[in-house]
């Protein structure tokens, strides 16, 4: 009875060696403990059912061996190794309630690891269900790497087979040695980083405990002890192992990540340079774009001058040959009619010669006229290019177009003195818009209007008095009667608005003092709007005339 109780319990050790190796979970440590549990209670029962029938065959008890009578194994114990001891059976009601929900929180609990271990190893060896149970359990995924890092490197297949030797060794000990004068000595505590290799030593040292009590020997408990503490070695050996790896990886990665860092560095770097070079040569286009098109205007300027004066050659030579041909023409019906009517017929010789110095005269006429509308022709085209350059909205200088049109009209005595009024520094800078006119009268304004109480020789108090008092004056408008500043203001403004710049200035040449000191740059630019616009409607008269 002593022995097979004794097998019973080594094998149960060795069962939870061997489970402890294949499972790495933690929630699949409870296992082996239930395992152990079951075992008890059919040793339990079995000894019941033997001393049942003892009583009944009246054997006498005192000659039996006395049985110790060990409690069923619960969970992992949380207390330290060295103070763990075999609790007491406790009969009273209240403890077992409590151990009764205790038992099956702690059933529940088992259940759900024992569940979570198969998932995963399940997820192992199914790639479909693996993707389901990391997207849906938390934590699942880190779980799942780390096993299945473990199950790639062999550590289970190495673990397993050391716990299978271990049990084979046990196993094959004999059992009717001898209890060793060891197993008298204290029971030292051992410590682990693994929980469950704690626990495993923990009931190794209570199958001491029972062994001591008994007549079995103890070398399978000691070498039972030895191959904890070598499985414990085996585990922290590779988790220094699988550390290492883990670094090695992560340096790899770390090294791989700084090389695909610095080629996207150097990638953007180069981009970045190719489009600053793109950006130069799209600039270095657009200013050849632009030349290109100023010599293509150019060009195309003074090929229509010469177009234009081909033309009027081609035209030129074109009455000349019909006034040849019709010359020749009239000649050989001259000579085809003096043939006709010779012998008495020539009466009308005189008329003929007659017509033919008309029609000679027609011809010279005709070729002096073309001349005079090809001259007419570039004057018109000077003068539209002279009012297109004083009619532009911003000052540009029409030099050129005033020397071109005096070319033109070189014959014509009064465009020439037109144009001889006109001022070279007038041509060389422009002249002010109308529009420019109007928006610079509006500053003139408030300048006179801010100096009209000031005397003609007034000093700096007149000046400030008139800036101050100026702002409590009305300001007019329109048509108002009157010689003061304020409705000749009023009116000039009137007139500018009706875009007569001719009356405004008649209108602002009355002031008079400081007033007129101010706008005598305003006036300046008018006159001289209005003397460049006289000019060219006179030369527009003098070319239609």
């Amino acid at each position: 009875m002593f022995n097979a109780r004794l097998v019973l319990r080594v094998r149960l050790g060795m069962q939870l060696v061997q489970v402890t190796t294949t499972h790495t979970h933690p929630s699949q440590y409870a296992k082996p403990y239930r395992i152990f549990n079951e075992g008890a209670k059919r040793f339990k029962s079995k000894k019941q059912k033997d001393n049942g029938n003892l009583n009944d065959t009246n054997v006498d008890k005192t000659s039996e061996p006395k049985i110790i009578e060990e409690p069923i194994l619960k969970d992992p114990p949380i207390t330290d190794v060295a103070t763990s001891k075999n609790p007491p059976i406790s009969t009273t009601t209240k403890k077992k309630t409590s151990g009764s929900y205790s038992k099956y929180i702690l059933m529940i609990a088992l259940l759900g690891g024992v569940c979570y271990g198969g998932a995963v190893y399940h997820s192992i060896h199914d790639e479909k269900f693996r993707e389901k149970f990391t997207k849906d359990v938390p934590g699942a995924n880190q779980v799942v790497e780390y096993v299945d890092g473990l199950y790639k490197q062999g550590t289970f297949h190495h673990l397993k087979q050391q716990a299978s030797e271990l049990s084979a060794k046990t196993i094959d000990f004999e059992l009717d040695k001898k209890i060793s004068p060891l197993l008298t000595q204290e029971i030292h505590t051992f410590t682990s980083e693994e929980p469950i290799i704690n626990e495993l030593y923990q009931t190794i040292n209570q199958l001491a405990s029972i062994v001591k009590e008994t007549d079995a020997s103890s070398d399978i408990i000691l070498k039972a002890k030895e191959e904890v503490k070598r499985l414990n070695d085996r585990i922290n050996s590779s988790r220094t192992e699988i550390y290492s790896l883990i670094d090695a990886a992560l340096k790899e990665q770390e090294e791989t990540f700084n090389t695909l860092l610095e080629t996207k560095k150097r990638s953007l770097s180069e981009k970045l340079d190719n489009s600053e070079k793109e950006k130069q040569n799209l600039k270095d286009e657009f200013e050849k774009s632009k030349q290109l098109l100023l010599k293509q205007h150019k060009d195309l300027t003074d090929e229509l001058s010469r177009q234009a004066q081909k033309h009027a050659e081609e035209l030129r030579n074109t009455l000349i040959r019909e006034g040849v041909r019709m010359k020749r023409q009239w000649i050989r019906e001259i000579k085809s009619r003096v043939e006709q009517e010779r012998d008495g017929r020539l009466a009308n010789l005189e008329e003929l010669n007659l017509r033919l110095k008309q029609l000679q005269n027609l011809s010279v006429q005709n070729v002096d006229d073309l001349d005079d509308r090809i001259k007419d022709l570039r004057l018109w085209r000077a003068l539209y290019a002279l009012k297109n350059a004083v009619n532009q909205p911003h000052r540009i200088p029409f030099a050129n177009e005033v020397a071109t049109l005096k070319k033109e009209a070189s014959t014509d005595e009064l465009v020439t003195v037109v144009l001889s009024t006109i001022d070279d520094s007038v041509s060389s800078t422009g002249i002010e818009s109308v529009s420019n006119l109007v928006a610079r009268f509006a500053k003139v304004r408030e300048a006179v209007r801010s100096a009209s109480l000031v005397p003609e020789n007034g000093g700096l108090l007149p000046h400030a008095l008139s800036r101050v008092l100026y702002r409590f004056m009305f300001r007019k408008h329109g048509m108002m009667e009157g010689d003061d500043v304020e409705a000749v203001l009023a009116r000039v403004e009137h007139h500018l608005k009706e875009h007569d710049l001719d009356k405004a200035t008649r209108e602002l040449n009355q002031l008079k003092g400081w007033p007129k000191t101010i706008t005598s740059d305003w006036m300046r630019a008018a006159r001289d709007h209005l003397e460049v616009k006289q000019a060219i409607q006179v030369c527009f008269l003098g070319a239609v005339f």
